[in-house]
């Protein structure tokens, strides 16, 4: 075993001491350092990582751009800037939108949106709609390019259209000369040929003129003596009316006689010759019910809206020939009809089975109407005063309800519904003459006298005259105001 040496010089131990010193300072110094590099290089790294997030957030990271940006930009040699790069693809890109590489993105974006909004404005392309920024400049363009070929088709097919047409049209001007022509040809022969005819048309003319003038004198002396057949008969007329006005009166004179003989028949006689013999009963009807039922139906002549008196048949008809109710046929049969009563009787005297109905506007028989005369003014709407269409409102109601209207009185006629005489303008004592009333007058004068011939006649053949209420009350009507909206229906 070794032993150390002892002296002045130093030993192993120091030495290793010595040395495993430096190696520990340098060790920490080392470290150190290393530690310091290493927290300059994480200050570094968050640094990048900052500046890496402001240039893309985690979602661009996945953008497939990005990655491609990533990939050019790996590409790029040492000392080329990315930016630069960058910039000189956006001028590139602005320069290919609008000719000026020297605009930004922005600018080009701007111009872009400024002419796509004029081509919508002016409205020229098919779709001004369809050119939006969404479309795309490609997009775009592809369509305009479309729109175009379109266009430039229509324009080919037009200009092909009309050179044909052109043709077409060369082809008929040159036909419309030749038929031009061919008229121009047959128009003169059809001059010639009516220059013929108006020549032998004259030549005719000429010798048929002695002709014309010899049946001339003929047709004269002819209608000469038609002239004179036509006075002898006219006189011969005049002389066959006078004796038939001769016969007429003194056939008015010999019914004069007999009804001066006989005298007229009262006016209650008249009354009982209208309800003697009575148009139809009352076949169903029960006390306080709206509807009866009648024994005369379509076969009889009855119609829808006829309206029928209704009397009693064990008490007298009043001398206005008033009957207890009045009802009006609103269903038709052709043996019966159904009446609904518009007027109803007194409490004390209700409709009942069997009594007597009467109109005397339905015939009695289908084979003659009942005729009637209309004479004088009515005042239908009872205000006092004659109204002026009250005899033609009669008249109608008549020939409405199957009765006929005679213009005068004769034999044949059944009765006359009289008014009252048409009134003349009579002025104030003492007044000047009113010469603007005398011709109103004359008619009125004219119209009495025809009135009262025409009761006398009335009397002397022994028809019934009836005035105007009592004629109301005959055919269902109840004489008022109401009358005047029932003769308007």
């Amino acid at each position: 075993m070794a032993v150390a040496r002892s002296g002045g010089g130093l030993s192993a131990v120091h030495v290793w001491l010595i040395v495993f010193v430096v190696l520990w300072l340098g060790s920490t110094v080392g470290l150190v350092i290393m530690y310091t590099d290493r927290q300059k290089l994480m200050d570094e790294r968050d640094n990048a990582v900052k500046q890496k997030r402001l240039l893309a957030t985690a979602n661009e990271e996945s953008d497939p751009m990005f990655l491609e940006f990533k990939r050019y930009a790996s590409s790029l040699q040492p000392n080329q800037p990315v930016v630069r790069t960058m910039l000189d693809e956006i001028h590139a890109l602005a320069g290919r939108i609008t000719g000026d590489t020297t605009h930004t993105g922005r600018d080009a974006v701007a111009r872009l949106d400024k002419t796509l909004e004029a081509i919508r404005t002016a409205r020229i392309v098919p779709s001004p709609e369809q050119v939006s920024p969404a479309e795309g400049v490609v997009g775009i363009l592809a369509r305009l390019h479309r729109w175009y070929a379109d266009q430039r088709t229509a324009l080919e097919l037009a200009e092909s259209k009309l050179k044909e047409s052109t043709t077409q049209l060369t082809a008929a001007q040159a036909t419309i000369q030749e038929l031009e022509s061919k008229f121009d040809s047959t128009a003169g022969d059809i001059k010639q040929q009516v220059d013929s005819l108006q020549v032998a048309k004259n030549e005719y003319e000429a010798s048929k003129q002695a002709e014309i003038d010899d049946f001339s004198k003929r047709l004269s002396a002819e209608q000469e003596a038609k002239g004179q057949l036509r006075q002898d008969m006219a006189s011969a007329a005049q002389a066959y009316t006078s004796q038939l006005r001769q016969r007429d009166d003194i056939i008015t004179e010999q019914l004069r006689k007999i009804g001066d003989v006989q005298g007229p028949p009262p006016a209650r006689a008249q009354v009982d010759s209208l309800s003697r013999e009575p148009i139809g009963r009352v076949m169903r009807a029960l006390p306080g019910d709206s509807l009866v039922h009648i024994d005369l139906g379509e076969l009889d002549g009855v119609t829808l809206g006829m309206r029928f008196a209704v009397y009693s048949y064990d008490r007298r008809v009043e001398p206005e020939g008033r009957g207890k109710a009045n009802i009006e046929v609103v269903g038709v049969g052709p043996h019966t009809a159904e009446c609904r009563v518009v007027t109803p009787p007194p409490p004390d005297d209700p409709i009942l089975d069997d009594d007597f109905i009467q109109n005397i506007i339905l015939a009695r028989s289908a084979a003659r109407k009942q005729r009637f005369v209309v004479l004088g003014a009515f005042d239908v709407d009872y205000d006092g005063k004659p109204d002026p269409t009250g005899a033609a409102r009669i008249r109608a109601y008549i020939e409405r309800f199957g009765g006929e209207v005679a213009e005068e009185v004769d034999a044949s006629v059944d009765f006359v519904v009289r008014g009252r005489k048409v009134e003349e303008r009579v002025g104030q004592e003492g007044a000047a003459v009113d010469h603007a009333a005398e011709p109103a007058n004359r008619e009125a004068r004219r119209a009495d006298q025809t009135y009262e011939e025409a009761i006398r006649r009335a009397e002397l053949l022994g028809i019934p005259r009836l005035s105007q209420d009592v004629f109301f009350n005959f055919i269902g009507l109840e004489p008022g105001v109401t009358v005047a909206r029932r003769l308007q229906q």
